[in-house]
C-alpha cells in the first residue's frame, strides 16, 4: 500500500481567493488517492500565508516535511495540488525533485497531472516548471507595472512616515511633525552624530510615528527615506524577511508629493551615510554597560550601518 503525504500552501493574498484554500487543496489530494485506490494519506503539511518564493527553511511545514522524510523512510509519494504550491522558481523546484528522488519519494501534482515516479513524468515536470517560472516572472512584471502607474497617484498603503499625513489617499506634509524631520537633517549635517540627535528629540518629548522614543536606528531610517525629498519608493524591503531587496527591484518615482527637505540636503545626508562618517555618543552612565555588551554581541547600530563610535565627555546638545 502506497503511503502518501500532502503539502499545501497559500500566500496571504491567495487565502481570500476561491479554490486556493488549503482545505480545497487537501480535498483534491484526498480525492486523487481515493480514485487511485492504492494507498492512504499518512501526513499533512500546510503553510498558510507563505510565499512560494521562500526557501524551505522559511516555511515551517515544508521544513518539517523534509525532517520527517528522514525518519519515515516508507513514504513513497508527495502530493501537491499544483507545482507552484511547492516552488515558483524552476531551479528550486528541480532541486527539490532531485532530493525527493534520492529519498525514494515521487512528486505528484494533481492539476498538471505530473507523476515524478516515471521518466516521462520527470521530463514533463521540467517543462511545467519552466512555464511556472515564466508565469511567476510575468506576474511580477505586471504587478510592478501596476505599482508604477499607481505610485504617483495614491499612497501605496502602510503608516505614513513621520512628517506626513494622508489626505485623500496622498501624502501631505504635516505641519505639526514635519519640523522634527527638518531638525534631524539639520543636526545631522551639522555634527553627524546619531545619538546626540536622538537625545535632543527625546529630551523634548518628541516621538516617532508609532509614539515611541527616538533611537539611532530610527534616525538613520529617516535620513535614508527618500519620501522626505518628495520621492516615493515602493518594493524596497522584504516585509517577511525584514531585509532590503536588491536596488534594481525598487520602484522609484520622483516628485510624487511635496518634500519636507530639499534634494540637495537629502543627497548631502545620503553621502555622509554612504561614507560611514557617523558619530555616536555614549553618556558616562552607559559607557561600562555598552562595553560589556560589546563583549557578547556586535552593536545593533553597527549591524545596521557602519558606525565610528566616539565618546563626547562634555557639552549639552544645542538647539539647531
Amino acid at each position: 500500500m502506497t503511503r502518501y503525504i500532502f503539502y499545501g500552501r497559500v500566500s496571504t493574498i491567495e487565502q481570500s481567493q476561491e479554490g486556493f484554500s488549503l482545505e480545497a487543496q487537501e480535498l483534491a489530494c484526498r480525492d486523487y488517492i481515493k480514485r487511485k485506490g492504492d494507498g492512504c494519506l499518512v501526513g499533512l503539511y500546510r503553510d498558510a500565508g507563505f510565499s512560494g518564493s521562500l526557501p524551505v527553511r522559511k516555511r515551517p511545514q515544508l521544513k518539517k516535511l523534509f525532517i520527517d522524510l528522514e525518519i519515515n523512510k516508507d513514504t513513497k509519494v508527495l502530493l501537491v495540488w499544483r507545482l507552484d504550491r511547492i516552488f515558483r522558481n524552476l531551479r528550486n523546484l528541480l532541486e527539490l525533485e532531485h532530493d525527493l528522488t534520492n529519498k525514494g519519494v515521487a512528486l505528484v501534482s494533481i492539476m498538471e497531472q505530473v507523476d515524478g515516479s516515471t521518466a516521462s513524468g520527470r521530463a514533463f515536470l521540467n517543462m511545467v516548471g519552466v512555464l511556472a517560472e515564466f508565469e511567476a516572472s510575468a506576474a511580477a512584471e505586471r504587478t510592478l507595472a501596476t505599482m508604477l502607474s499607481k505610485v504617483s497617484q495614491i499612497h501605496l498603503g502602510g503608516k505614513p512616515p513621520i512628517g506626513f499625513k494622508i489626505i485623500n489617499g496622498k501624502l501631505q506634509v504635516d505641519p505639526v511633525t514635519a519640523p522634527i524631520v527638518q531638525i534631524i537633517f539639520r543636526q545631522f549635517l551639522k555634527n553627524n552624530n546619531l545619538t546626540k540627535i536622538a537625545e535632543y528629540l527625546n529630551k523634548r518629548n518628541f516621538v516617532t510615528s508609532y509614539g515611541k522614543k527616538f533611537s539611532q536606528k530610527k534616525v538613520i531610517r529617516i535620513l535614508q527615506n527618500g519620501a522626505y525629498a518628495g520621492h516615493t519608493i515602493w518594493n524596497k524591503r522584504n516585509a517577511r524577511l525584514g531585509r532590503l531587496k536588491p536596488i534594481e527591484k525598487w520602484v522609484v518615482k520622483k516628485n510624487t508629493h511635496e518634500p519636507i527637505i530639499s534634494e540637495r540636503i537629502f543627497n548631502q545626508a545620503k553621502k555622509i551615510l554612504g561614507n560611514g562618517h557617523i558619530k555616536t555618543y555614549m553618556s558616562d552612565d552607559n559607557v561600562m554597560k555598552r562595553s560589556e555588551n560589546c563583549l557578547d554581541k556586535k552593536s545593533s547600530v553597527t549591524n545596521f550601518l557602519k558606525v565610528d563610535s566616539l565618546r563626547f565627555k562634555s557639552g549639552q546638545v544645542k538647539s539647531p
